[in-house]
């Protein structure tokens, strides 16, 4: 039997190859007959011997090769040569994984391991409602839910990559099981977090056509308002909280371990509050706050309460 795991999406393809291998050694009680090569390394002899080689135990092999019609098209060209004289395609006693990252190069040979009776998945990178979809299915797993708008901001935070999402998800998944969009800001580090200073910065020395021009470049990067506006109001959150603890006279150490920040992000936000009045960042937060319920309400657009937050201040 041959199965070709392949496509653009190498967590999905990875966690296929996992279960394939995992199925195995719970099956295969010795699991000597499990052999991996790496383009990267390989050692043509040892494929040979790994596919000729008879087995004590009456095992099935297990084969994996990883990315040869990514990096090696000559090897894997003798590959299916010898595969063939060992008829692994018809083979019972045989199984022999091509493990493809990404999409190899289309040629005869590649071409020819997408047909019956070999067995063949493509995995398409996630974005949209499928990638939504599979975001909420590993909660599930974790038994766990998340809102729809946690997805976004969940998604908007870190993007399409499933290997930081997981992690994230874990991570989400082990301190509650209902993950609202409140939870995602305060535990999700965002690849934006440094730019929303910018923006407050901008906002601080009444620089709106600078503000407006951060925020329009991350919108034309597909990035949506409402993600842009939700951060713009966790971070004036914490400038209120840090305010408000610094005239109350605590200690910046204190102030971490008073709001559960991190000690980078509370600096950050200390220096960020001095630009501001605790009247002016008062203020601004409720008028955050109104502009956050009339979306939700359906009362105003997101772009236009973005555009509006900015040019009223």
């Amino acid at each position: 039997m041959q199965i070709v795991l392949y496509g653009f999406e190498p967590f999905l393809a990875d966690q296929k190859l996992k279960e394939i291998i995992g199925n195995y050694r719970r099956t295969q009680k010795s699991g000597l007959s499990l052999h991996i090569f790496d383009a990267d390394n390989f050692d043509f002899d040892d494929f040979k011997q790994a596919l000729e080689t008879v087995s004590m135990f009456e095992e099935k092999k297990l084969i994996v090769l990883k990315n040869f019609f990514l990096e090696d098209a000559d090897s894997a060209g003798k590959i299916l040569e010898l595969a063939k004289k060992a008829d692994a395609e018809e083979s019972k006693d045989i199984v022999i994984v091509f493990f493809e990252a990404g999409a190899p190069v289309k040629n005869k040979e590649f071409d020819k391991l997408l047909k019956k009776p070999n067995l063949f998945q493509e995995f398409k990178k996630l974005e949209g409602a499928r990638l939504n979809a599979w975001i909420q299915k590993e909660f599930e797993k974790l038994e766990a839910k998340i809102e729809s708008r946690a997805i976004s901001i969940l998604t908007q935070s870190v993007g399409s990559d499933l290997y930081r999402l997981k992690n994230e998800i874990d991570k989400l998944a082990a301190y509650k099981k209902l993950i609202t969009e409140k939870d995602v800001v305060e535990m999700v580090t965002p690849d934006f977090h440094s730019d929303i200073f910018a923006v407050i910065d901008a906002i601080a020395k009444k620089d709106k056509k600078l503000a407006l021009k951060i925020l329009n470049e991350h919108i034309e990067n597909g990035e949506s308002e409402i993600y842009l506006l939700t951060m713009i109001i966790y971070q004036f959150r914490n400038l209120l909280r840090v305010k408000s603890l610094i005239e109350g006279g605590v200690s910046p150490d204190n102030i971490a371990k008073k709001i559960g920040l991190h000690p980078f992000v509370v600096k950050k936000s200390i220096i960020a509050s001095r630009l501001f009045s605790f009247e002016e960042l008062k203020n601004i937060y409720q008028k955050l706050f109104d502009i956050d319920l009339k979306i939700k309400i359906g009362e105003m657009e997101p772009q236009m309460a973005l555009n509006l937050f900015v040019v009223e201040l």
